[in-house]
């Protein structure tokens, strides 16, 4: 469409009426809506894309192409931020009002999916130096586990003792080595973390630098309906507890609930969506 504009010797201005014709004559094309990248993630260029799936490729050939040998970790947060919903009103109100809820801390997440559909159990690390009884008690996913740090961010302390819990979460009769795929944030690479890998048997693949938007299966496809199940849950509670505020222990049971209800295949097709696995068309 825009080589069209550029051939006219003036400034010429389309019409709705040609552009809707122009889309009648190509049903190939569609209208979307973009999104927001950020520059630097926008820089992700063809080169690195290749040298990336060269380099995964190799790294998928020693784990056998298998998807029970492929796994994926990421951290998010839990958002508690709430989504504006409908509500039966007198008609003569002019505007609404609902009032946002609020986490009392942060809390990460440590999640982590398997090509083969599966879900580790998550780990959560919340801001302080001692977890509560009453935090414990609302652990209901068999396998997890929930730490601190100073202001619950992650480390490559954490990072180690999570590969600890990872490699007791996969099964025994799983052959070695596991293949990790993950983005290059500083908690997860040190030379102890590498030593840790190698004795239980990981290759860590790293993803290349501001391009988790195309390859991070989770953020492609499991944390955009986590997110939106967890302020669903907030929604539907806010309704009973006139309470905004998100204690740390009710925050790690509703991302508990939640975090269950992804389906094997739904995880699988982030896989497929972001290239990851199966690989097969790129041996070609």
């Amino acid at each position: 469409m825009m080589s069209i504009v550029h051939d006219l010797n003036q400034p010429y201005q389309l019409s709705s009426g040609w552009y809707e014709r122009f889309l009648c004559r190509h049903s190939e094309l569609k209208t979307v809506k973009s999104q927001v990248l950020s520059k630097a993630r926008n820089s992700v260029d063809v080169d690195t894309v290749v040298d990336f799936y060269h380099e995964l490729v190799h790294s998928m050939s020693l784990v056998g192409f298998e998807p029970s040998r492929v796994y994926n970790m990421d951290e998010t947060s839990f958002s508690p931020n709430k989504v504006s919903r409908k509500v039966v009103v007198h008609r003569n109100s002019a505007k609404v009002y609902v009032e946002e809820a609020s986490a009392s801390a942060h809390v990460t997440i440590v999640a982590c999916v398997c090509a083969d559909g599966t879900k580790v159990p998550p780990l959560f690390v919340l801001p302080g130096s001692r977890v509560t009884t009453e935090v414990c008690d609302n652990l209901s996913i068999p396998g997890e586990a929930v730490t601190t740090s100073e202001k619950g961010w992650t480390s490559s302390y954490l990072c180690r003792k999570w590969l600890s819990m990872l490699n007791s979460a996969i099964p025994a009769s799983t052959p070695r080595p596991i293949l990790l795929v993950l983005d290059g944030c500083s908690s997860h690479y040190s030379n102890y973390i590498f030593e840790a890998a190698m004795s239980m048997g990981f290759l860590l693949q790293f993803l290349p630098a501001n391009s988790t938007h195309v390859f991070q299966q989770l953020d492609v496809a499991v944390f955009r309906p986590f997110k939106q199940a967890i302020r669903r849950e907030i929604a539907d509670d806010s309704w009973g507890d006139i309470s905004t505020n998100i204690s740390k222990h009710k925050a790690i049971a509703i991302a508990c609930r939640v975090w269950m209800t992804p389906e094997e295949t739904s995880i699988s097709n982030g896989f497929v969506r972001t290239g990851l696995y199966p690989t097969d068309d790129l041996l070609c």
